[in-house]
């Protein structure tokens, strides 16, 4: 059996021991009912360039999604939720891109009142690169959000985040550029805020989000930087069963101690631009399709850094 086959089976061994747990706990422990919610995703889709860098490597790709959620209600203010999600990603050429996540999220949303609610959650991420395992990796990650309801149908919230990633394979290098025994960890800080607002047919959203990542790789610092992006989207509804949304987003990326090839006393400095297009139709109450188009360009001091991308995507999904 192969090591991603073995991932996947176990993810979703550990997580059906868990949701039996939870549901045998239910009776004795919990003040409601526990609600299930499930998605089922498939996606065909064509990226013009796969590696994201300057030589535009074409292919297509198969994309499948599958997240179950638990909700529990443990007092009237109080839910507990479980949750377990499988993505696998799969190309037609470039074989070394396929990849295999599983997600474990354990975490409480707690009613401070009728507008205010506190959520806290634990991720556990396990990446795979399926014939590679280069950046295979776990991820723990530790969230606080704090979302209100605001006067005229508005609504923000704000939320920090604390994700520790250890690679498997992956070797740090020494200030002279040479490879030890020491795996990679990247230690990432994000702080994010979000406002939107509900029309009849619309819903706006702006948000804003900044990371910092901190790497033990000692080689220029190369992987420290730091992120701020912003993002403008809508969601607007065409007839009661097709509706499109549409972003756009910036971010600029600061390498702290990463210096350019044409000017060794300047650091590496990322602009990029995304723009998302889907559209939307169910089909059925639980099924709908969608077809998306994404667009990012980036632009770097760093000429190497620059490329554009785009990808196409139809997708179905199913919800039960």
């Amino acid at each position: 059996m192969k090591r991603g086959q073995e991932v996947v089976l176990l993810g979703l061994s550990l997580f059906f021991l868990l949701s039996c747990s939870l549901l045998n706990l239910n009776s004795l422990c919990f003040a409601g009912e526990t609600k299930v919610n499930s998605i089922l995703a498939v996606s065909q889709g064509y990226d013009n360039n796969v590696y994201l860098d300057s030589r535009r490597k074409e292919d297509g790709f198969t994309q499948l999604l599958y997240k179950t959620t638990l909700t529990s209600s443990l007092n009237d203010n109080l839910n507990g939720i479980l949750e377990y999600g499988l993505m696998s990603l799969i190309y037609a050429e470039e074989s070394n891109l396929n990849l295999i996540t599983n997600d474990f999220r354990f975490g409480i949303d707690y009613k401070i009142n009728s507008n205010l609610n506190f959520l806290s959650d634990y991720h556990l991420g396990i990446i795979d690169y399926v014939n590679t395992g280069v950046d295979d990796a776990l991820e723990h990650t530790v969230g606080f959000k704090l979302k209100q309801k605001l006067p005229k149908k508005m609504f923000h919230s704000l939320g920090y985040e604390l994700m520790f990633k250890d690679y498997s394979e992956r070797r740090i290098r020494t200030i002279t550029g040479l490879p030890v025994a020491k795996k990679r960890e990247d230690l990432r800080s994000t702080l994010d805020y979000e406002i939107g607002k509900f029309f009849p047919k619309d819903l706006i959203k702006i948000k804003f989000e900044y990371y910092n990542n901190n790497a033990n790789e000692r080689y220029l610092h190369y992987y420290d930087y730091d992120s701020y992006t912003g993002t403008l989207s809508l969601t607007h509804l065409l007839t009661k069963k097709m509706f499109l949304y549409l972003s756009y987003a910036r971010q600029i990326i600061d390498y702290r101690n990463r210096t350019i090839t044409v000017n060794n006393g300047l650091c590496q400095e990322d602009k990029d631009y995304i723009l998302t297009s889907s559209l939307y139709y169910n089909l059925q109450k639980n099924l709908t399709v969608g077809l998306s188009f994404t667009y990012r360009k980036q632009m770097s001091n760093e000429p190497v850094e620059r490329y554009q991308d785009s990808v196409v995507s139809l997708s179905t999904y199913y919800k039960f």
